[in-house]
């Protein structure tokens, strides 16, 4: 099994954060490259569910909860099919990372508490020995 890229996405905003969000998800629709949402907690699902339903402007980007899709979205152990991505905004890092080519995190500034969380997620794939690619804006 080879691991994985894992994307770190530098935010210092919620709306840096909201954007490169979509910039991803987007890119997943648009490819047809199916991608896994893991949520922190069910308010963040909703909230997410809310946004990739009004977003972009001009229509929305069509998704699922806890069902194989294109695009879906799940808090807990829900394990899409055949999916090669995965956007981790989990507290945790994912477990299991051998599972995804490509992984997806942000180096959340917006706070010292997630500047925390995201020093935990990138200690736990440094050790893990997966490939590490930082993205600043």
């Amino acid at each position: 099994m080879s691991l994985p890229e894992v994307h770190f996405f530098t935010v210092r905003s919620k709306e840096q954060k909201l954007e490169k969000f979509i910039e991803k998800v987007t890119f997943h629709f648009q490819k047809k490259i199916p991608l896994l949402i893991k949520s922190p907690d069910q308010v963040s699902l909703e909230f997410l569910n809310r946004l990739l339903w009004s977003t972009p402007f001009e229509g929305f980007l069509p998704h699922s909860i806890d069902q194989d899709d294109l695009i879906t979205l799940t808090f807990g152990s829900f394990q899409q099919k055949e999916v090669n991505s995965l956007f981790n905004l989990a507290i945790s890092p994912e477990q299991l990372p051998t599972r995804y080519k490509t992984i997806y995190e942000f180096e959340d500034l917006t706070s010292p508490k997630k500047g925390e969380i995201f020093k935990q997620h990138f200690q736990f794939y440094r050790q893990a020995g997966c490939h590490l690619i930082s993205v600043s804006p």
